[in-house]
């Protein structure tokens, strides 16, 4: 089967966000902490009372580590008015200061591997948290324009080509750009492939589960999905709304606007959307949450794609909770993580989770993997590129 297929569901993990330049959650962790010091020091009171234009200028000139401007997360948590930024307009507040100082601490001496399970685990600092967030995707996908000041306009996302930057280590003084197919072509391809087949249409879509937050899924389908001439048919492929519906189970910031002259208000709206698992949720969320979950159970198979099958997102989508039909899950395990296998198979292996079948027909759950490996780690350009989510165009 394929994603074009009826029943089926293609569940999108944060891996989804990697090729865009966006990182994982620990990595997320650190990139926050980093901004935090950086506004800190930006910040930091001198032995005479900074005031007026003097601090607009300290904020204005200060860069921190992968170019991040320094004063957006303190204008996010409402120090000034949105139109007072990029300067500000009195002195630096020390309980501001003293709340992002103590979000930094516990950044550094956390334990968790990702950013949901550290939102759920500290509720005391969640709205900075996702703040920290918001302000890391902001300038992972903005760039100030650099002949105009105050203009921050959005890095190409429908490239076909995505020039691939490692957020660990520094990039060496004149390194050689790397670059991978962008993946949701392939994805609007396939889609395109079954449309024309009449696989694929308004009564039977393509489902997507997308655990990212940010719009670059719906971003790229905005602006590539239609730009075809008219099909045999005459037709054009239209708005791709009537052929795919996507669910974000932790919120979603909508796709970002492509020029911004207001950072701090995007990074408000952004941080104000995201709702992970274990933390209050609101109506709308609950909503896409339960779409999800009906999709699953009811699937005849499931592809998996930088996904990562975490426990409270495996249950809160009922993973594994199939009733009297058979189920396969197709996952694409990056780097051939044994974990990710274990995790996997032991829902194929959990009878309490499994129908009883009987004449010893197969159990109700198969898992298949396609694995890289360290050495080779299989891009999720690559995943599509293979054919396992559905027939790619000749």
């Amino acid at each position: 089967m394929f994603i074009t297929d009826p029943d089926t569901v293609l569940i999108i993990g944060a891996g989804g966000s990697v090729p865009f330049r966006l990182p994982l959650g620990g990595e997320l962790i650190d990139l926050i902490r980093h901004q935090l010091e950086a506004e800190i020091d930006a910040l930091r009171p001198t032995r005479r009372e900074i005031y007026g234009d003097e601090i607009a200028v300290r904020l204005s000139d200060y860069r921190g580590p992968y170019e991040l401007r320094a004063n957006e997360f303190l204008l996010a948590k409402s120090f000034v008015d949105d139109d007072f930024y990029p300067g500000l307009d009195r002195a630096p507040n020390l309980a501001r200061i003293r709340e992002m100082n103590s979000l930094r601490e516990r950044l550094v001496g956390q334990t968790s591997e990702t950013i949901d399970d550290f939102i759920a685990l500290n509720s005391d600092i969640s709205d900075e948290t996702k703040i920290g967030i918001a302000t890391v995707f902001f300038h992972a996908l903005y760039e100030p324009y650099a002949r105009e000041r105050g203009r921050w306009d959005l890095r190409q996302l429908s490239s076909r080509q995505l020039l691939q930057l490692e957020w660990r280590d520094p990039l060496p003084p004149h390194p050689k750009p790397i670059y991978r197919r962008n993946w949701i072509h392939h994805l609007i391809n396939i889609v395109r492939h079954g449309i024309t087949a009449g696989k694929v249409t308004p009564n039977n879509i393509v489902r997507i589960i997308n655990f990212n937050y940010d719009g670059i899924l719906e971003a790229v389908l905005n602006e590539q999905f239609n730009n075809t001439g008219p099909r045999d048919d005459g037709e054009a492929f239209g708005d791709w709304n009537k052929y795919i519906k996507i669910v974000h189970p932790h919120g979603f910031m909508k796709p970002p606007e492509r020029s911004v002259r207001n950072p701090v208000r995007i990074i408000r709206n952004w941080a104000e959307t995201i709702c992970v698992v274990n933390e209050a949720t609101r109506p709308e969320i609950e909503e896409q949450r339960q779409e999800a979950k009906d999709w699953i159970i009811k699937a005849k198979e499931v592809f998996m794609v930088g996904f990562a099958i975490s426990g409270p997102n495996a249950e809160m989508l009922g993973l594994g909770e199939n009733k009297g039909h058979r189920q396969e899950w197709s996952i694409a395990n990056f780097d051939g993580s044994s974990g990710l296998r274990r995790v996997a198979e032991s829902f194929e292996r959990n009878k309490n989770r499994r129908v009883t079948f009987h004449n010893d027909e197969p159990g109700p759950l198969a898992v298949t993997f396609e694995p890289g490996t360290p050495e080779s780690p299989l891009h999720i350009d690559e995943w599509f590129k293979l054919g396992i989510a559905g027939k790619m165009p000749g």
